[in-house]
């Protein structure tokens, strides 16, 4: 479909062929509705996705859709952003969008369905573009994003896992961390505590997190809990990780973050680690100052629950080792715990809402250097002039109560034989 088909004004009307080269010069060359936009949800027993009848769709077509999870964002680069909504009834969807307000552009997609998802792409770098997705006549509240820095640009971002169980905590989490204002936010797993549950994900995770999503986009990877229960992997459902598998990986600045499923295999020869090895030989990888890897299955910690993940140790460590990455976040733990390796600091970040673990003494190297029992996320600036990586953990009363300094330059250490 050509882009005159797919992007009209706000008075409905198609735009001219002679004025689609003028959306270059607005940074909205294009855009791209995701697949999951012209498909109803899986079956919630099956996983099946089953059409939507003629019938359904004339009976409903009295009642006005309710948006029920987000607006929310996804998959920030600095030329474009996912919005992904969910209404209780299937509807289409309308995405309306500018550089200003009112909006000077509108995104539709006539499939009737209740997950929503558009891609905005053609951005400009470090813009803040203004935004509000409805459906069948529902129009959600207004909102704005900016897109992703080039390099060589200062900003910050956010790091907390394992909010399921408590929303309260959960909410006075999220709280905290937008008093920050945090460019994009990352969550090590474990978002509720029963992934296969469809009804577990908006108490436990969409309300709470809402203010957050709203603005900031998040890019989570899987936890164990998303694998619990019976039904179909909602996760997912609602987050639409690139590859099939949940891993990702996303420049961001001057910083390459990457996403693994520890959920899935990893070891040597498997789908997942030639993936990873694949990335860490990439030109992305290479040419970023710094390389931030966030997972759920911490290689290192030591509380009442959980101790070191040997398999993460034998297969990722030596691969940190061997090309430089320079920090890693986990979850799992729910506690705070700061170790660090061979140059590398690896952070445990598991208070997101979760019932909290206490700390056990620490005997088996790398021994712990500090951590702490309590509800907390992380924040980091990325400071591209001093090259230099701030970290702090904080409370839900912002108060901090660790905090780092890593380097750009990474420490390698070759192959082991």
């Amino acid at each position: 479909m050509s882009l005159a088909a797919q992007v009209k004004d706000t008075g409905m009307a198609a735009v001219p062929q002679a004025v689609v080269a003028a959306l270059w010069l607005l940074g909205l060359t294009a855009y791209q509705a995701a697949s999951v936009a012209s498909q109803p949800p899986p079956d919630l027993a099956t996983g099946a996705t089953a059409p939507i009848s003629e019938d359904a769709n004339s009976a409903e077509t009295e009642l006005l859709p309710s948006i029920v999870k987000g607006p929310y964002l996804l998959w920030p680069a600095s030329d474009s952003m996912t919005i992904a909504w969910e209404t209780d009834l299937p509807a289409d969807s309308r995405l309306d969008c500018g550089l200003t307000t009112p909006y000077e552009f509108c995104m539709e997609d006539p499939n009737l369905v209740t997950l929503h998802s558009m891609t905005l792409m053609g951005l400009r770098p470090r813009t803040t573009y203004f935004f509000r997705a409805g459906s069948g006549g529902t129009l959600g509240c207004k909102s704005s994003f900016v897109t992703a820095p080039t390099r060589d640009c200062s900003f910050r971002f956010a790091v907390y896992g394992d909010t399921h169980s408590d929303a309260n905590e959960h909410a006075a989490v999220v709280q905290s961390m937008m008093g920050s204002h945090p460019a994009v936010v990352f969550h090590c797993g474990d978002l509720v505590g029963t992934g296969r549950d469809y009804e577990a994900w908006r108490p436990g995770f969409f309300d709470p997190a809402r203010p957050m999503m709203l603005t900031t986009p998040l890019v989570p990877v899987p936890g164990n809990h998303e694998y619990l229960g019976r039904g179909p992997l909602w996760f997912f459902h609602f987050f639409v990780p690139p590859s099939e598998g949940g891993w990702w990986a996303l420049t961001y600045g001057d910083v390459r973050f990457i996403g693994l499923n520890t959920q899935l295999d990893y070891a040597p020869g498997s789908e997942q680690y030639q993936w990873f090895l694949a990335e860490l030989e990439s030109s992305e990888f290479s040419q970023a100052l710094w390389h931030v890897v966030v997972f759920h299955n911490p290689p290192y910690t030591c509380t009442d629950v959980h101790q070191d993940d040997p398999a993460v140790r034998a297969c990722l460590v030596p691969l940190f080792d061997q090309y430089g990455v320079q920090l890693v976040f986990s979850g799992h733990s729910h506690a705070y715990e700061r170790y660090s390796r061979r140059g590398i600091t690896y952070i445990v970040t598991g208070g997101g809402g979760g019932p909290l673990y206490r700390l056990v003494e620490d005997t088996v190297p790398p021994i712990r250097q500090f951590g702490a029992t309590l509800h907390h996320h992380c924040i980091v600036d990325v400071n591209a002039p001093d090259q230099v990586l701030r970290l702090k953990a904080v409370d839900p009363n912002g108060q901090v109560f660790d905090s780092i300094e890593v380097g750009s330059a990474p420490v390698t250490y070759p192959k082991p034989e």
